[in-house]
C-alpha cells in the first residue's frame, strides 16, 4: 500500500533536505506528477522544490494534489539576516517583496520550542544583502504560503529558517557544505516541530471545514460571484485565525450585497489587535 503522509516538509535545496531525510530515515520516491526530488515515509513526504517562489508554489501545489492526505506543511531552509549565523527562527509572518502580499503561518506556542525566536520572513526574487534587523530574507516561503494556505489554512503551514548569511557572514562565502552543517544542530527541533504540526493537522482541517461552512451559509442567502466567494473565504479564514471565532452568519446576511459584507468583515479583521513581542 502506498504511503499516506499527513505532513509535507518543503525545502528548496538538496543541501537543506539531506540532513533532514537522513535524520527522519526517509527513502527516495518517484511520482509521475512531481518532477522534483521526493523522499517519503509512511507519515512524511519531503519535497525539494528548487529555488524561487514560483517553482516552490508550483511544486507544492502539485504535491498537495498527489498526496491529498497531507494536512500540514513545514518549510525548512536557510535565510539571510542580522542575527547570529546558524541561529534558528520561526516566521510569524511571510511577506512577498514583489507583490506586497502577506501571510500569517502557524506559530507554535513558546513552550513547544522555547529556544526558537520568531520574526518576519521576507521572500525576495534574488539574494539580498540589504539586511534589516526586523526581518530575515529567503526565496521560497511566499510561494509555499500562496500554494498551501488556500488548501490547508493558516494553521497548516509553518516556516522555520536557519540564518546562513548576514553582515558578518557574506552570502558569497556560504558554500554548499555549509548549509547542511548549519542545519545539523537543529534536527531535534525540526523533528519536534514535525510532531507538533502532525498533532495540529486535525484542528487545521476542522478550521477549513468551519470556514467553508460559514461561507456557504452566507453565499446561499446573498449572491456572490466566484471571485467574491474566494475573497469572502479568505476574510473568514483570517477572522478565525486572529480572533479564534467566526462571526455569526446571521449578522452578515442582513447586509444587502457581497461588497458590504466584505467591507464589514475587513473592518472586523483590521480591528483585531495582534502584537508580537520582540524575541
Amino acid at each position: 500500500m502506498p504511503p499516506l503522509p499527513r505532513m509535507c516538509i518543503a525545502t528548496a535545496l538538496a543541501q537543506e533536505s539531506r540532513p533532514i531525510r537522513r535524520y527522519l530515515r526517509l527513502r527516495r520516491a518517484d511520482h509521475p506528477s512531481l518532477p522534483c526530488p521526493l523522499y517519503v515515509s509512511q507519515d512524511v513526504v519531503l519535497l525539494e522544490t528548487g529555488l524561487g517562489k514560483l517553482r516552490a508554489a508550483a511544486m507544492l501545489a502539485a504535491s498537495l494534489c498527489a498526496y491529498p492526505s497531507v494536512r500540514s506543511v513545514l518549510n525548512v531552509g536557510i535565510a539571510g539576516g542580522t542575527g547570529k549565523q546558524g541561529s534558528l527562527w520561526l516566521g510569524h509572518a511571510v511577506l512577498d517583496q514583489g507583490s506586497g502580499r502577506r501571510w500569517y503561518p502557524d506559530l507554535p506556542a513558546q513552550r513547544e520550542l522555547p529556544n526558537t525566536r520568531h520574526t518576519l520572513v521576507e521572500t525576495v526574487d534574488a539574494p539580498s544583502t540589504d539586511y534589516r534587523p526586523d526581518r530575515i530574507y529567503d526565496m521560497e516561503a511566499a510561494g509555499l504560503c500562496a500554494a498551501a494556505i488556500p488548501v490547508l489554512g493558516t494553521g497548516g503551514i509553518c516556516c522555520l529558517k536557519v540564518l546562513s548569511d548576514g553582515p558578518e557572514a557574506p552570502v558569497e562565502l556560504v558554500r554548499s557544505n555549509d548549509v547542511s552543517a548549519l542545519l545539523e544542530p537543529h534536527l531535534p527541533t525540526i523533528n519536534k516541530l514535525v510532531s507538533h504540526l502532525s498533532q495540529r493537522s486535525e484542528p487545521a482541517h476542522a478550521h477549513r471545514t468551519a470556514v467553508t461552512s460559514a461561507a456557504v451559509a452566507i453565499t446561499d442567502v446573498v449572491h456572490h460571484s466566484e471571485s467574491e466567494k474566494h475573497y469572502l473565504h479568505r476574510l473568514l479564514a483570517r477572522h478565525l485565525a486572529l480572533a479564534g471565532t467566526l462571526p455569526a452568519d446571521t449578522e452578515l446576511v442582513r447586509y444587502a450585497s457581497a461588497d458590504v459584507i466584505a467591507a464589514q468583515l475587513q473592518q472586523r479583521v483590521e480591528a483585531i489587535a495582534i502584537h508580537y513581542k520582540a524575541s
